[in-house]
């Protein structure tokens, strides 16, 4: 995931330049993780300037010298050039050598199985929950004295970006859903959002027949003890509707800023609230804890013991909804090196029938590192409503039926242009039946249009298990090979 905070960060210098907007020029949205799945780590081996190039140019020339004397295979020879330089061509054979994790080609039936088991810790009901929920949502004031300067601005920031998002993204989407509904018809009660971090808004309106709604991300839920005793300063105050100003604005949170702005909750607790809150939703309960993973095994190991992962619930129900919904949040690295994590993870969404969500994920699934999230999707997900930064489009159109709204020539920008370019999804959106896609949706932010794909019936065909060895399909971590596919 190094290579995710480095998008982030390219996204969001290219996205602060567009505060302005139409409806038909608009900004866009960006994921958490990336964070999306986000890091903290900082990114190293994505990109290589000119005269980084050249010094690694110099180091596999040497190299080169090194294994040739020692005799070594032309494909060793290959596999080690391919660290250094990302333009060179590589076979995929090598790179999934290099880059695959080990794993075991199937599951042995004797093999020690986690349950994936929630054991809260600690919770917070009531009407004080909800009433705090609205003062985030700048509905009512916060009971915390503050002065009138501090209080007037923070209903200004977040009304008025509430209501520019209000026009431009979520109007135009109800309106598109009633229009697509005999495409758009998803019943399924449980939604899987790998990579979207604190984002409540857009899966709970795109999906709002859903009762569950699974998000990943890498940054910490928050402590709800720590949110009770310590309410925001005027200083957090604002730093908090700053936050929310980029999101209502943009569509997306960033990681760098976003954990700095709600310190004061150690952690996006908040950020969940307001969007609910301001959404018309009631806060019902939220329960922070540790999903567990519960060995079946009578004896287990201590070196095969696995430390739980953290999680927050929030359950909220809105006037006309008949029973309450829940946003499950749970902070996890998907990527391959994590399997016997993912293993349990994958068996807990998979005990009811999902559909999957993925937006702005910094095309981390056309990556060979998180092959197993992909699989996983792919083998079992009922479908797939994603932009062009989610599973290779290649895959989505041999699997499943699918359906195309918006526009797409390249990626947004330059740098993912280099090497996420799908020239067969150009060609489709070029030379297919493609709907009008009339809302903001995934990057951009008015540097192109939005692109939106809807994919069904998930055939399943031909895909491996998650846990199994590497597909034919899968994709490399070298992001170059994009280009030549």
């Amino acid at each position: 995931m190094k290579r995710v905070n480095l998008y982030l960060s390219i996204v969001f210098l290219c996205l602060c330049s567009c505060s302005q907007f139409k409806q038909g020029d608009l900004p866009s949205s960006l994921p958490v993780e990336k964070s999306s799945d986000a890091t903290d780590a900082t990114a190293t081996d994505s990109t290589i300037d000119s005269s980084e190039n050249s010094n690694l140019e110099d180091s596999a020339k040497s190299l080169a010298d090194q294994i040739s004397s020692l005799e070594t295979s032309k494909s060793d020879l290959k596999e080690e050039t391919s660290k250094s330089d990302l333009k060179e061509e590589t076979s995929k054979s090598d790179l999934k050598e290099e880059n695959s994790p080990p794993v075991k080609p199937e599951i042995d039936q004797q093999e020690e199985v986690f349950e994936f088991i929630f054991e809260e810790k600690t919770s917070w009901v009531g009407k004080d929950l909800d009433s705090f929920s609205r003062q985030l949502a700048g509905l009512i004031p916060f009971k915390k004295k503050l002065s009138p300067e501090t209080q007037n601005s923070f209903f200004q920031i977040i009304n008025q970006g509430w209501e520019n998002l209000k026009n431009y993204v979520l109007d135009p989407m109800n309106i598109w859903k009633e229009e697509n509904k005999d495409v758009f018809d998803i019943k399924d009660s449980r939604i899987f959002y790998p990579f979207g971090g604190p984002d409540a808004l857009y899966v709970t309106q795109l999906f709002p027949q859903a009762q569950e709604y699974i998000i990943l991300g890498l940054e910490s839920g928050g402590s709800i003890s720590t949110i009770q005793s310590n309410l925001p300063t005027e200083k957090g105050i604002k730093t908090f509707a700053k936050s929310m100003e980029n999101f209502f604005k943009m569509g997306f949170f960033v990681t760098e800023y976003m954990i700095s702005q709600v310190s004061w909750a150690s952690g996006v607790i908040p950020l969940f609230l307001a969007q609910l809150s301001k959404l018309g939703y009631n806060i019902l309960e939220i329960s922070e804890g540790t999903f567990e993973f519960k060995s079946n095994s009578a004896q287990q190991s201590e070196d095969k013991k696995l430390k739980g992962v953290k999680a927050v619930r929030i359950k909220f129900k809105g006037k006309n909804d008949e029973e309450e919904k829940t946003i499950t949040y749970i902070r996890c690295d998907s990527e391959n090196k994590n399997l016997r994590r993912l293993k349990s993870l994958f068996s807990f969404i998979n005990e009811k029938p999902f559909f999957t969500f993925l937006k702005s994920s910094s095309y981390a699934l056309h990556n060979s590192a998180f092959s197993k999230l992909r699989e996983f999707i792919l083998n079992n997900s009922s479908g797939v409503l994603q932009d062009d930064t989610g599973i290779p489009f290649r895959m989505i159109k041999k699997y499943s039926d699918y359906h195309l709204f918006g526009q797409y020539t390249q990626p947004a920008l330059k740098f993912f242009q280099k090497f996420y370019l799908q020239k067969d999804l150009a060609l489709s959106y070029k030379n297919e039946n493609v709907k009008k896609l009339p809302f903001r949706f995934g990057y951009g932010c008015s540097i192109v249009p939005s692109n939106l794909i809807f994919a069904k019936h998930l055939t399943k065909k031909a895909i491996i298990s998650p846990f199994a060895v590497e597909s034919s399909d899968s994709l490399p971590s070298n992001p170059a090979e994009a280009l030549e596919n």
